[in-house]
Formats: C-alpha cells, structure tokens, sequence
C-alpha cells in the first residue's frame, strides 16, 4: 500500500531496510526498494547494516551516505551525525571488548566475504581519514582563533602606540614652542642689548672725533710755535763730519740741508736723513777718525703665529705686527695658527690677508699640517 500511494512529495522512513530474512535476498531486495523509491521521487530515510546498501549509496546519484558516530573505545555511540559518511560495522570490535576468544574472532573473519572485508577496510580508511580531516580543521580554527585574537591585541598595541605617539608629538611641540619663545625673548634682548651699545659706541666715536680734533688743533699750534721758534739749520756742506746727539761717532754729510731742514748722512754703511736739530756740531779739519758704528742685529721673529683664543680684534693686530716682523726680517713665509672652530677667526684672518700689501699670496696647510686650521703666507719680498 506505501508503495501504491507514493507521491513526490511523500517521506519514507525505513528502518533496517531487509532485516529478518536471509541476508543476500534481504539486501537485494532493499536495494531494489530503494531505486524505485529514488525514481519516484519521494524523500526516503532508510537505516541499515548490510554493506552492498552502503556501497550502493556511495555510487548511486540521489542517494547520500549518512552514520552515527560510534566510539569504538568506549562501545558508545557519541550522538553525532555524520553526512556522506557511512557507518562501520563494530560487532567485533565489540565482541572483543566483551571479551569474547581472539582465536573465535579470528574464525569469524574468514567467514566474511572478500568484498566484506574490503569495503570495511575503505570505511575503517575513510573514518581515519575524516578523523585527520576533522583534526585538522579544529587545528585550522584554533590557529584562526590564535590569529584573531592576536590581531585584536596587535590592533589595540597599535591603537595605544599611536595614542602614545600623538601624545608624545604634542609634548614635543609643546617644548619645540616654549624653546622658540625663549628664544624669541633672548633675542629681543639682545637687540636691546646692542640698541644700547650701538648708542655707547656713538658717543665713544663722537667723544673720539672730538678728542682727535682737539689732538689735531694742539699739534698744529705746537707746529706753529715750532716753526716760529726754529733757528736756521747749521752752515754745513757735504764732506764735512757732524756730530749727531745721542751717537758717539760723527758723521759725513752727503747732502746739505733740505727745505725740511733735513741732511743725509752716511753712518758707517747707513745713509740717515737727519733733522739737523739733532746735529750737535761739526767737527773741525783733522779729526777725521774712522766712524764703525754698532748697530744690534735684532733678532730673527718666529716663523709661526698663535692666534687661538684671541678675539678678532687682538689676532688681527698681532698678525698685521707678525707681517711688518716678517717682511722687515725677510722671512719667505709665515704660518698662522687660528684654528678650525666655527671658522670666524679663520675668515677674518684671510680677508685681512686678502688685500695686505705684505702678502704675496696665503692657502690652507696640508691635512698632516693642520688643514683649515693653519694658514700658511707667502711673505712679499
């Protein structure tokens, strides 16, 4: 009658489809069930132990595999429904649990046929198989899991660093401004610092100029006075022999008196133009003695110049005193010594060196000399 009144919209239930009669013909005969079934249409669930019902589930499109899940250490079923998966028979595995002789569980094995034993071989491969599937993906989800947890906490790491960061730029820039400010008052009080020395060095000039000028209008009346006071230069002709204060040798005029009121005289191997109030007197005809003056030779000035730890002002003075030294000396060349530094001293000595008439040419000393810090002159000759 079910077959009879089979629609597709039906549903089938059939629980240990060809149980109770002979195994071979019970499974024929579900099989031969099961297809019409499928052909009709209808939606069938069908429970069963006989394997040629598993395989022909397996190889049959429509029909699906499905088990529940038996744990074969504890002889209990886990509840769980397998899809695609079709179920094992345990019966000696529980035998042997129950304790039942190896030697009749080895018996009972030759009686099943090979076909048997094959497909349990394949279910028992295809159960291990979904065990190691099954553990990989609960391998893959705990690795995911690991992994979502650990972005999470990188992200809120990140979060917090960059909280960190924005914090930390706002107490830079806090200080970078406060340093600005300082600075911002320190040079407003420098430039009233030099507004003020600016004024002092004014008045030092303006008290100068006026000094100089008062300097100036003196020198010129002590000329005035001088040139009022002054006594015809003495009646002497070249040739003769003078006395000259302050040397203890006369001696021999070459030239008369200049419009200066000046005479050149021969001092031993020096020609002098002296004033002739320096001269004392001539010396009468016959006391021609042999004039050998004595004259000092100075000694020879150093060829190297320390500059270092001199302001400007002081090294510049000491090295125009060095030149005129050096020149007067002969001196071929000059080495000074100004550092390296910032190189203030260094520019300031060189544009000096620049336009000075003493100076033939000046560069930079070897490295192994002293480089940039050492300027060596080529003193003019």
């Amino acid at each position: 009658s079910i077959l009879r009144s089979l629609t597709p919209r039906s549903l089938v239930l059939l629980d240990e489809l060809g149980a109770g009669t002979d195994p071979a013909e019970g499974s024929a005969l579900a099989r031969a069930l099961l297809l019409h079934l499928l052909r009709e249409g209808c939606l069938v669930v069908a429970t069963t132990h006989h394997s040629e019902l598993k395989a022909l589930a397996h190889a049959t499109p429509g029909m699906m595999n499905a088990s529940a899940e038996f744990d074969p250490e504890t002889l209990a079923p886990t509840y769980r429904l397998r899809i695609g998966v079709p179920g094992q028979s345990n019966a000696l595995t529980i035998a042997a649990r129950l304790g039942v002789p190896s030697t009749v569980l080895e018996e009972a094995r030759t009686f099943l046929s090979p076909a048997h034993r094959e497909v349990e071989r394949l279910l028992a491969a295809l159960e291990e198989e979904r065990r190691q599937v099954e553990k990989e993906h609960l391998a893959q989800e705990e690795a995911r899991r690991q992994a979502e947890a650990l972005r999470q906490r990188l992200d809120e790491e990140l979060t917090s660093l960059k909280k960190e960061g924005l914090r930390e730029i706002r107490e830079a820039r806090l200080r970078l401004q406060q340093a600005i400010d300082q600075a911002h008052r320190r040079l407003q009080e420098v430039e009233r610092l030099l507004q003020r020395a600016e004024v002092a060095r004014r008045d030092a000039l303006v008290e100068a100029q006026r000094l100089l000028e008062e300097a100036r209008q003196e020198e010129e009346k002590v000329a005035t006075l001088e040139h009022e006071l002054a006594l015809p230069p003495p009646p002497v002709r070249p040739g003769e022999r003078v006395r000259i204060r302050g040397i203890g040798e006369p001696g021999l005029v070459l030239s008369g008196p200049t419009e200066r009121g000046e005479i050149e005289v021969l001092l031993g191997r020096w020609r002098l133009r002296i004033p002739w109030e320096e001269v004392e007197g001539v010396e009468p005809p016959g006391h021609e003695a042999p004039f050998t003056p004595h004259i000092p030779t100075p000694a020879a000035p150093p060829t190297e110049l320390e500059v270092r730890g001199l302001t400007v002002e002081e090294a510049l003075s000491a090295v125009e005193r060095q030149l005129d030294a050096a020149f007067r000396a002969g001196l071929p060349q000059l080495r000074i010594v100004h550092g390296k530094g910032t190189g203030t001293l260094r520019r300031a000595v060189r544009q000096l060196l620049s336009s000075h008439p003493l100076v033939k040419s000046y560069r930079s000393a070897a490295p192994q000399e002293g480089g940039e810090g050492v300027t060596v002159v080529e003193v003019a000759s």
